[in-house]
């Protein structure tokens, strides 16, 4: 058989093959010799990977097939240092070239985080979230953070973002100062931009329009430029919300006369639009009427939901769907 028909053998399509077969070391395995590199990757990887798995991984990473079962060992020994097996796994599946990462690369890797004042937390965090930084170099890292520096954050600052927004560091420089040049042309003070931007630092990977589009719903919802900024200075992921449940959660507390409470805490436009209107009817046939004293019962953490009133959020929302939105 030719190495085509062998990977049909072992479940590989078309466009598998291809990519696999395209690859330089591949090409190098004879074909005598190939069938039993595929068959000891395939043993090796089913301890950890499904067979539709497995076969993922080869085809972005062909060079597997070219490792020794100890050399695949070795290099998840290195991580196990820091990731149990199953992290280690999910940073396979997410960036599969990582099972090849020296043990030299890895290390140096963590060291230059632990030297930038990550802890060994954090560093799990960013890896876990973007094992592919493993795979970038320091100039790339640090020209990201001078950048950063440039615009005033502070070290801290810059270690927030990027543990809440690993991206930060893949991102280009345009998509960074693209947002910073929005906010400044729209009046908003350096302070400001650094409130918005290290509380969610996602906005680096929006485009403008979400700003604008979310400011027109709420300005078409009766509210003030001002207001909105106001609003979105307190809680910036109101503009990676879907518009209509947006709508719909900004109309429930129109309805409900508690506009105050919203300028007030406005992170409670993360909660769900359905989840606020059936919480309001069940207190409310609990007996409970609710005012601008007590409208906070409505967004109270569900484990005190529940250990309040003995109700789970599915059981509300289920016995108050027909009246919830």
């Amino acid at each position: 058989m030719i190495k085509k028909e062998i990977l049909e053998k072992y479940g590989f399509n078309q466009e598998q093959i291809n990519k696999i077969l395209s690859s330089y070391i591949i090409k190098k395995i004879s074909i005598e010799t190939f069938e039993n590199y595929l068959i000891n990757i395939f043993e090796y990887e089913s301890k950890y990977f499904s067979k539709k798995e497995i076969i993922k991984q080869i085809t972005r990473n062909p060079s597997l097939i070219a490792y020794s079962l100890e050399t695949l060992e070795e290099h998840r020994k290195n991580l196990r240092n820091l990731y149990s097996d199953e992290e280690i796994n999910s940073i396979y599946k997410k960036e599969s070239k990582l099972q090849s990462i020296s043990k030299e690369k890895y290390d140096s890797q963590n060291n230059l985080f632990l030297r930038l004042n990550y802890s060994i937390t954090d560093i799990k965090k960013l890896f876990l979230t973007l094992p592919q930084l493993y795979n970038y170099s320091e100039n790339q890292i640090l020209k990201r953070r001078n950048l950063l520096e440039n615009l005033n954050y502070k070290q801290k600052d810059i270690n927030k973002m990027s543990i809440l927004f690993p991206q930060i560091y893949s991102l280009s420089d345009e998509h960074i100062t693209r947002i910073i040049k929005y906010l400044v042309k729209n009046n908003y003070t350096e302070e400001e931009i650094h409130t918005i931007t290290t509380s969610f630092p996602t906005i680096f990977s929006k485009n403008e329009n979400k700003i604008e589009n979310t400011k027109a719903l709420f300005i078409e919802l009766g509210f003030t430029a001002e207001t909105f900024k106001y609003i979105f200075i307190k809680c910036p992921s109101i503009i990676s919300y879907d518009q209509d449940n947006l709508r719909n959660k900004i109309i429930f507390f129109i309805e409900n006369k508690e506009i105050d409470f919203l300028l007030e805490n406005p992170n409670h436009l993360k909660q769900s639009s359905k989840i606020s209107y059936a919480r309001k009817f069940f207190l409310e046939a609990k007996g409970i009427n609710l005012s601008a004293n007590n409208f906070k019962l409505i967004f109270i953490a569900d484990r005190d939901f529940k250990k309040k009133f003995n109700v789970t959020k599915d059981d509300v929302i289920k016995q108050y769907k027909k009246v919830s939105k």
